[in-house]
């Protein structure tokens, strides 16, 4: 738990905080304090006013001074009517995310060495979607003079030799990339075919395929 050792503000802010007693909502206890506030934390602001924090860039002494000025970085969010607050925490600062959740921080994703949080600051239901709910797939469909060019699923063969594992030239589409280019870069990976893309035939959409994600497929002709 945060303890204050300075002045009385931050002792008797950080008391409270550490029993659970103050949450965002509880207008009452922030109004009564509001004359204890701290300098805000640095933050910045998107299309939408929300505000985006990046732990790794503040200047702060410790785990007690980053909860204090927090507090007040919500307080004056609130204030400017922000709809949200982001916070992105580094794993090396993996113990702030305990901090932020006195105030109701959540995670809402989380990848390689940074997790980001997200605090709704207005009534009613976040209007801030989850984090990515599916995986976008492409398959090439390749013809010519009347033939259609397959490949050989090699997991599906390690798993089982005789499976019938044909399969349409293709995988997951990387982040940013069309699909007119992702369609031709897999049937380039996997066959050595370099091809021109035309259209999209068709798709194919699938739940709980990966890490309990839904997944989009789509077949096109490269």
């Amino acid at each position: 738990a945060a303890t204050g050792s300075g002045a009385g503000g931050r002792s008797a802010m950080l008391r409270p905080l550490a029993r659970g007693v103050l949450r965002p909502g509880s207008h009452r206890a922030w109004r009564r304090m509001s004359s204890e506030l701290t300098t805000p934390l640095a933050f910045t602001t998107d299309r939408f006013g929300s505000a985006h924090i990046h732990v790794d860039s503040l200047d702060i002494d410790d785990s007690s001074d980053f909860t204090t000025r927090l507090y007040s970085t919500y307080f004056k969010c609130k204030n400017e009517g922000a709809p949200a607050m982001w916070l992105y925490i580094p794993i090396t600062h993996a113990h702030m995310a305990a901090c932020a959740s006195i105030y109701g921080f959540r995670y809402h994703r989380a990848e390689g060495e940074e997790a980001v949080m997200l605090l709704w600051l207005k009534d009613g239901e976040s209007k801030i979607p989850p984090s990515g709910t599916h995986h976008v797939g492409i398959g090439g469909a390749v013809l010519h003079d009347g033939h259609l060019l397959l490949v050989k699923d090699v997991h599906q063969l390690g798993r089982d030799p005789n499976a019938k594992s044909w399969k349409l030239p293709g995988g997951y589409a990387s982040l940013g990339e069309d699909l007119s280019a992702a369609a031709r870069r897999e049937v380039a990976e996997e066959t050595g075919v370099d091809t021109t893309f035309k259209r999209i035939l068709a798709v194919r959409h699938s739940h709980g395929i990966q890490f309990g994600r839904s997944d989009l497929y789509w077949v096109a002709e490269p």
